[in-house]
């Protein structure tokens, strides 16, 4: 079989096969964050349960597991699609009538939205008020059927196709009419694209091309047939991923289920189709991005080609212009004592009240007088103080008020000014063939600039509180506001644990989970330094405060009578031991965790227990992200060659994660490995 390329975007199947799986994964997620990738690409940030979903508009819906680069800053479309969605509820998902159309419902607090993500042509992504007004678009455009227009009403795509998981017998007839090929015109009845109806006509048993209008009742039956079999896989969810991969090995389809177009091609089959398209599309987008380096190296290649060609015309100039020049000092010295003659009688002329007409007239018939060189003079230009000589078969302008030897020394220093541009011409061509040089190899390892797409890192349960593991290998957890603080205690604290609160306003609860074992002196003092470093103190700027320990048993959700205790707030009972002055401090480093890099943060002791490559830092006056960004910078520089690549991938935010709130200061250099 011969296939038409490989698919760049979503058919109607595809999504249809995407929307059943979504209804499962996301219906009920709350939208956590929204980012706007590039110009067309959007990334919705879903939690309860975790997950990111991809929407690229005009070519893709799928939930990845890719980690995505997200710009600096939003952009305004992702700032309307912020304020009126993020912290919704996703209410629904389906697909409008088997197009290219999805729509996520969005429920938020006494309103309700719709997301439309229109997956064809340049597509858009629109954002919809309950009465289906359109409220935001990622495009506005005026249409000859409908408009994209703040304000206006929302209209779907006219329908051109019948929908095919509607369509009946009867409607089928309707081939018939049509005077083109029998896969054209199925394509054209109901929308299911070319491939599908290739593999409707090759299951019926209808040649694709015969003529449509030709088509029998019997086949046409089987054709009816053969629809509602492909639509079965969908109905009855039988839904098998694969990507076909051809003999070359490249990727040219992602399919919800096997085909039989397919059937000589082998296949990589996944566990649900979201993944597959993730990956399909994922490596598709890598690809274009190594065609727009490439493309963009070329232009370069050409822009410094032309760059070099004219600084090497530069430098030829220069180095006519200075020889000429010297070549002309040097014979007016071989004729200095004919030009002096020359110039002396000029001006003895000119003392004497003749014109310089007549002058020249008289320089041109050789009636200047004995020992006069007229034969040297070709042109003479009194308004400019100028004299065209020729010397030996070289014109050359030279100026009457001054001397021969002035003029000589005039041309003298005009070579040397041409020589002394040149050297830095010379430079200048050497740099532009160094780079060019330098160019030519990026565009032979043009695909190795566009870097492998990297998937993102299972996170453990624990890392949704402060987290670290004590340099005797207890793990320490802290609440990261009154929310984690409540799940910490009531559902993660047991009575082995230690539990550990700083003696200030405003601190997270800590445990030590012992695991039925006694932590030592050290495992203590690293998690109070978590429990005071997480503290209100950080942001006032305190170098050190009092933290205790309790036992499990001490702490109670009870409040005393008359009093009523805030989520995240719990009473202490009995006894505390205290650990005085423990000092505010945080490490902050990168560990090797199955090939990946890996931030953590906690006590220097303990995060010095499992990487040499970490920064300290204490309270003090750089803003949070900018203190993030040279932390990065620092542990990126102390990284083995190696592992740069993948390091530098990680976010500010995973790194700003494990900063206080608050701001700090470095405390010292990276540690090198």
């Amino acid at each position: 079989m011969q296939h038409h390329g490989y698919k760049d975007t979503m058919t109607s199947f595809d999504l249809a096969a995407i929307v059943l799986e979504l209804k499962d994964l996301i219906k009920g997620a709350k939208i956590d964050k929204i980012h706007q990738i590039g110009n067309r690409s959007m990334l919705f940030r879903l939690r309860d349960p975790k997950q990111d979903l991809m929407v690229e508009a005009g070519k893709r819906i799928h939930l990845t597991k890719y980690v995505t680069k997200k710009p600096p800053f939003p952009s305004p479309f992702c700032r309307a699609l912020r304020k009126h969605v993020q912290d919704g509820v996703v209410g629904d998902v389906w697909q409008h009538d088997f197009e290219r159309v999805v729509v996520i419902e969005v429920l938020k607090g006494d309103d309700g939205f719709k997301l439309v993500f229109e997956i064809f042509k340049d597509g858009n992504i629109i954002l919809l008020d309950k009465e289906e007004n359109i409220l935001q678009a990622l495009t506005y455009r005026r249409m000859r059927d409908r408009n994209i227009i703040r304000g206006e009403r929302y209209r779907y795509p006219p329908q051109m196709r019948l929908d095919p998981v509607k369509i009946t017998r009867q409607q089928f007839e309707g081939l018939k009419e049509q005077r083109v090929e029998a896969v054209r015109a199925l394509t054209a009845l109901c929308g299911i694209g070319g491939l599908y109806a290739e593999e409707v006509l090759k299951k019926a048993g209808v040649d694709k091309t015969e003529p449509a209008n030709a088509l029998t009742d019997v086949q046409i039956e089987r054709i009816h047939e053969s629809t509602v079999q492909l639509l079965s896989y969908l109905k009855i969810r039988e839904i098998h991923p694969s990507i076909a991969v051809d003999k070359n090995g490249e990727w040219i389809d992602v399919l919800p289920f096997p085909i039989t177009m397919y059937e000589e091609y082998s296949g990589k089959d996944y566990s649900s189709f979201n993944e597959a398209a993730d990956e399909y599309f994922t490596r598709l987008a890598t690809k274009a991005e190594e065609k727009t380096v490439s493309e963009d190296l070329d232009r370069q290649v050409q822009r410094q080609r032309r760059i070099l060609e004219q600084q090497e015309a530069k430098m030829k100039e220069l180095e006519k212009s200075s020889e000429e020049d010297r070549v002309i000092g040097d014979l007016i010295f071989a004729h200095l004592n004919e030009l002096e003659c020359l110039f002396n009688w000029m001006l003895t002329q000119r003392r004497s009240g003749i014109e310089w007409e007549a002058i020249s007239s008289k320089l041109k018939k050789g009636e200047a007088g004995k020992g006069v060189p007229t034969d040297l003079v070709e042109l003479i230009d009194p308004k400019r103080g100028g004299i065209v000589v020729k010397m030996d078969d070289v014109k050359a302008s030279l100026s009457f008020r001054m001397t021969p030897q002035e003029n000589a020394a005039r041309f003298y220093s005009r070579s040397k000014k041409a020589r002394e541009k040149m050297r830095g011409a010379q430079e200048a061509v050497s740099k532009a063939r160094e780079e060019l040089e330098n160019i030519r190899k990026r565009v032979k390892t043009a695909a190795k600039l566009v870097r492998e797409p990297l998937r993102m890192r299972e996170r453990a349960w624990y890392e949704k509180f402060h987290w670290f593991y004590s340099s005797e290998g207890m793990l320490v957890l802290g609440g990261r506001d009154a929310g984690t603080n409540e799940l910490l205690i009531k559902r993660h604290m047991e009575v082995e644990d230690v539990v550990l609160h700083a003696d200030v306003q405003g601190a997270p609860f800590v445990l030590i989970k012992t695991q039925k074992k006694t932590p030592s002196e050290g495992t203590l003092l690293e998690a109070a330094q978590l429990a005071v470093s997480y503290s209100k103190a950080w942001q006032t700027g305190f170098s050190s405060a009092d933290v205790y320990w309790v036992r499990p048993s001490q702490v109670s959700k009870e409040a005393p009578s008359g009093e009523y205790l805030a989520k995240g707030a719990f009473m202490i009972r009995g006894e505390r031991n205290y650990l005085r002055k423990v000092p505010l401090q945080v490490s902050i480093g990168i560990m090797d965790q199955d090939n990946m890099p890996v931030v953590i943060g906690g006590p220097t002791s303990a995060i010095a227990s499992k990487t040499k490559n970490y920064v300290r830092i204490m309270p003090g006056n750089m803003p949070s992200r900018e203190l993030a960004e040279e932390i990065k910078t620092r542990l990126l520089k102390a990284s083995p060659k190696r592992a740069k690549g993948q390091i530098e991938r990680l976010t500010v935010e995973e790194v700003q994660s494990f900063i206080p709130a608050g701001k700090g200061d470095l405390l010292n250099s990276v540690k090198k490995p």
